[in-house]
């Protein structure tokens, strides 16, 4: 783009003065076009981004085969998930607390992101979204990657569920009865949703006394509504959960506790009230400690009483795995909780010897995908040791070769991304350049700190409204009870009403100059402002890119990319009428007293004619 040098008043009898004029004035009409321009990219690259986070497919791991089995510990497990339960308002359900004294005392640390549809995958799976292709509420269909509820199934014991709409579409295929109870239609409606509680409770009880599930699944979801309604710290979330609690007692009272075990956890976590501006319920989806950190109890049949140490969700799956004595599901990413389980010391070596060997197919597979090597010989001295009775020594083994293969893996990863970055450095790079050489080519550059400084204007504002004024974090978790369309529709919103903040500062700042010379400086603080977002674009898309087919991005930063489209989309809009808006502030004064003049002379004239 041509950059004229700026003038003063040109004299219209000036050749060079008129050409130079003409210039900036179609400058001056491309500008807009640009950002109009910019507004439509940035719509259609969030529709774009949505739709892959949506239809992501999980790494694109080759076939794996369950390992072994191991010999069963417990008659019957039984899973409770209470959806969105706090791990503080866990403590305040009386059975909740009294089941986890009587056994093992834990917490979970969820995956990213925070989600119900992720959250429901591992734990019937052990599979993080990275992995697992769920990574959000928009899944449709049953899981890909292998199961509890698939493992046993093929190992002939019968599996049942009793829980809210969801599961029985992940696990359906693979269940031998199942009760699915419909979420409210009508949003986040805690009312509409509390018939489901006594409803579920009441199947799983007759589930139980029928006796026939080795394998039982128990899903209540109105502590998730009331959490997103009220908030995770409000009474009628407490309330909610403790009409979960008494549904709690009376599957536990229907448990022999020499035969069965029971867990109780959650998917997620729960915010509590959001927002200053609107007060709006609890949310989930970030990475808050309040949303990641989960409650995890086991009580019964090979639970061993105590306080234990945090964990990941993940090793729920092949904990339980080893209480049935079913082969680890071949996708698992979690560890199995040997400290928990009271195990002989041959039962404790071979847990441990199936959780190495399911732990290096998987890696392995992994490693492949990313061009990488697997290194030979891994377990191969815990199964030495193992076939040798030396059972005391598999599971330091195994141990050493888990951290070793982390190491392997982790190091892979880290070098197929910064590769990938090298490829996407123009993503960064570009913006980077196009505004250094603009920098380079206007003359005089004072000219432009104006437009810096109220470019600097546009962010702090920007960031204030969302910040301090509304009260939102840069998380998912910040949508919370908002309907998403609403919550993302105020960001450019927000974007639009700060650049009409910008203009009216235009407009006072240069009121005393040329009609063109207001025009043309809003032109380049409306192009400086949108040079600055498309700056933090290109830094998220340089980092992580758009297409995930390995890995999906670290969910802050991807949010923040979210948020930075729509704000891109409102200013970008806002920014088509900034010169002219700023304009007409600028001639407000002279029109004003145009006005008061003409009402002046009209009364003077008014006077004299009476």
């Amino acid at each position: 783009m041509f950059l004229p040098a700026p003038f003063g008043s040109p004299t219209t009898e000036n050749p060079e003065h008129k050409m130079a004029l003409a210039r900036r004035i179609l400058s001056i009409a491309l500008i807009p076009l640009l950002l109009a321009g910019l507004a439509y990219g940035a719509q259609s690259l969030a529709l774009h981004a949505l739709d892959v986070l949506a239809t992501y497919p999980g790494a694109p791991l080759e076939p794996l085969t369950p390992g072994r089995p191991t010999a069963a510990v417990s008659g019957r497990v039984v899973v409770v998930v209470v959806d969105g339960l706090r791990e503080d308002t866990s403590r305040q359900m009386p059975t909740f607390q009294a089941l986890r004294q009587q056994g093992a005392d834990l917490t979970a640390r969820a995956g990213l992101p925070s989600l119900s549809w992720p959250g429901y995958t591992v734990l019937g799976t052990g599979t993080y979204p990275d992995f697992s292709g769920v990574a959000s509420n928009w899944y449709e269909g049953a899981v890909h990657v292998d199961s509890l509820l698939a493992r046993a199934k093929e190992a002939g014991l019968p599996t049942a569920l009793a829980t809210m709409q969801g599961w029985d579409e992940f696990y359906g295929p693979w269940a031998d009865e199942v009760y699915a109870a419909p979420w409210s239609d009508s949003g986040h409606d805690p009312e509409a949703m509390a018939w489901t509680t006594a409803a579920i409770g009441a199947e799983a009880q007759r589930m139980l006394q029928a006796g026939r599930a080795a394998l039982l699944y128990v899903h209540f979801g109105e502590t998730d509504e009331a959490g997103h309604a009220y908030g995770g710290d409000s009474p009628e979330y407490l309330e909610a959960a403790l009409r979960v609690d008494a549904q709690i007692a009376a599957l536990a009272g229907l448990l022999d506790w020499n035969r069965d075990t029971l867990i109780l956890t959650a998917d997620h976590g729960m915010s509590g009230l959001q927002g200053n501006l609107i007060r709006i319920g609890g949310g989930h989806g970030g990475g808050e400690d309040v949303v990641l950190q989960v409650p995890l109890a086991a009580v019964g049949r090979g639970i061993a009483p105590g306080v234990y140490p945090e964990g990941g969700q993940a090793d729920i799956v092949p904990t339980v795995a080893a209480l049935l004595g079913l082969p680890i599901p071949a996708h698992s990413q979690g560890r199995t909780r040997l400290d928990i389980l009271v195990l002989t010391a041959e039962q404790h070596a071979a847990a441990s010897l199936a959780l190495g060997e399911q732990q290096q197919a998987l890696y392995g597979a992994y490693l492949r995908l990313l061009g990488a090597r697997p290194e030979a010989g891994g377990q191969a001295e815990a199964r030495a040791a193992w076939a040798a009775g030396r059972y005391d020594e598999v599971e330091g083994l195994v141990r050493s070769d888990l951290q070793q293969l982390d190491e392997v893996v982790a190091r892979a990863a880290a070098n197929r991304l910064w590769s990938e970055r090298l490829a996407r450095l123009p993503y960064l790079l570009g913006p980077l350049l196009a505004g250094i050489a603009a920098l380079f080519l206007y003359r005089p550059r004072r000219e432009l700190v104006a437009p810096a400084l109220l470019a600097a204007l546009f962010f702090a504002l920007y960031w204030a409204i969302y910040l301090l004024f509304r009260g939102f974090t840069v998380s998912f978790t910040a949508v919370g009870g908002w309907a998403e369309e609403a919550f993302f529709f105020a960001r450019s919103w927000d974007a639009a009403i700060v650049m009409g903040v910008v203009a009216i500062t235009a407009g006072v700042l240069w009121r005393r100059r040329a009609w063109h010379e207001v025009v043309w400086r809003a032109s380049w603080t409306a192009l400086t402002i949108a040079w600055a977002m498309v700056v933090q674009l290109g830094l998220f898309m340089w980092l992580y890119g758009l297409a995930m087919d390995w890995r999906l991005p670290d969910m802050g930063w991807g949010f923040k990319f979210y948020l930075d489209l729509l704000g891109t989309l409102g200013l970008g809009a806002a920014g088509f009428l900034l010169p002219w808006a700023a304009l007409g502030v600028a001639r407000l004064p002279a029109l004003l007293r145009i006005v008061v003049a003409r009402l002046r002379r009209s009364a003077a004239a008014r006077v004299r004619a009476g």
